[in-house]
């Protein structure tokens, strides 16, 4: 507490420590134990002694100096305490040990201020400080100080790596998850599906040599010019990498709009990599839940598995998580994972057509 006599004003603290006496003496009394709670860069530890204390304010320091005025192990320290920036403020600190049968309650008295703003703030510093004081007493490292703004972006970060590490954790998790569903019964119907204005391709014939395959179902409804930019940003990173992902599994994508306009989009975004396929004048949206009753197409990816008794729809995932969360397949696109690392975020960005060039 912070009390006034005769126009000055006193700081009061009192915290009981869980460690003998002599120990917490130590603490306070020698720089190199001081250190480990608080930010002593000179310590003389005799009366007459020099003190100074150097805290790093978001960038620059501020030092505090003073002479040791009361030496008394393991009972008593006090020093004078003047700040660099206003010399003539001096005050006293001092802390009086008082032993309890192998605990100590440390009496700490902040004297002379004659200013009660710079007290109370130097009432809250302290609080602090003895609280990293009694951390260490008891065997555990004080942590960083938060006084610094190093130290915040250090801790900040290691918080935030903790989280990250249980985030990885989670996915592996969930995916594990995944993995362990139940494999439904084979699919009843073999859809037919566009690859040119004269050919059809069976879906069970996409596999080619694979056990496993991916269908993203990309919202292009046939009425549309166009087909959705959201979903053409996450198929120009699909083209990227599917070189790769067709190690394990094919790979194509497949819209509801006729095959010619599949076709002349796919050029248009240059996606020489991707099978693009049709399911124009087919129920297969509709049935994978790629379409909604109205007609309108949703972004939704499928993943199948083909066995000796059939084809089997054994996953889906939609954007649409629920009526609150739209962001089902976010993990797919690089594009979001990157924004999420920025200072500014994600945001309310979407993508667009407009600005993608058209390949040649």
């Amino acid at each position: 507490m912070t009390t006034k006599t005769a126009g000055a004003f006193t700081i009061e603290r009192e915290i009981r420590i869980e460690a003998p006496r002599e120990r917490v003496f130590q603490l306070i009394a020698s720089r190199d134990e001081m250190r480990r709670w608080f930010r002593p860069t000179v310590f003389d530890p005799r009366i007459g002694g020099q003190v100074e204390f150097t805290f790093p304010f978001d960038g620059e320091e501020s030092v505090s100096r003073g002479e040791i005025t009361a030496y008394e192990p393991p009972k008593r320290l006090a020093f004078t305490w003047s700040w660099e920036s206003s010399p003539r403020a001096n005050t006293e600190v001092a802390f009086d040990l008082i032993d309890e049968g192998g605990s100590t309650l440390l009496r700490l008295t902040h004297t002379g201020f004659v200013d009660e703003e710079k007290a109370s703030g130097h009432e809250k510093g302290w609080g602090y400080w003895m609280d990293r004081l009694a951390t260490v007493a008891k065997g555990e490292e004080a942590g960083p100080d938060m006084h610094s703004a190093a130290e915040r972006r250090n801790a900040a970060r290691a918080a935030l790596l903790k989280e990250e590490l249980a985030l990885k954790d989670h996915v592996e998790q969930v995916a594990a998850q995944r993995r362990a569903l139940e494999m439904p019964d084979p699919l009843e119907e073999d859809y037919a599906l566009a690859a040119s204005d004269d050919k059809v391709v069976r879906l069970s014939e996409l596999f080619g040599d694979k056990d496993e395959l991916f269908v993203y179902h990309m919202m292009y409804h046939p009425d549309d010019n166009e087909a959705c930019p959201m979903c053409s940003m996450w198929v120009d990173g699909f083209n990227a990498v599917v070189p790769h992902v067709e190690q394990r599994a094919s790979f194509v994508v497949i819209g509801k709009a006729p095959i010619g306009k599949l076709r002349d989009w796919a050029k248009r975004r240059g996606w020489d990599k991707i099978r693009v396929l049709s399911s124009y004048s087919t129920t297969f949206n509709k049935d994978f839940h790629a379409e909604d009753a109205d007609g309108d197409q949703l972004p939704v990816i499928s993943v199948f598995r083909r066995s000796p008794s059939g084809v089997h729809h054994f996953y889906q995932k939609s954007a649409i998580l629920d009526e609150n969360n739209n962001r089902g397949i976010d993990l797919l696109t690089p594009v979001w994972n990157l924004f999420d690392l920025l200072p500014s975020g994600r945001g309310e960005r979407n993508a667009g057509n407009d600005y993608v060039p058209i390949a040649k």
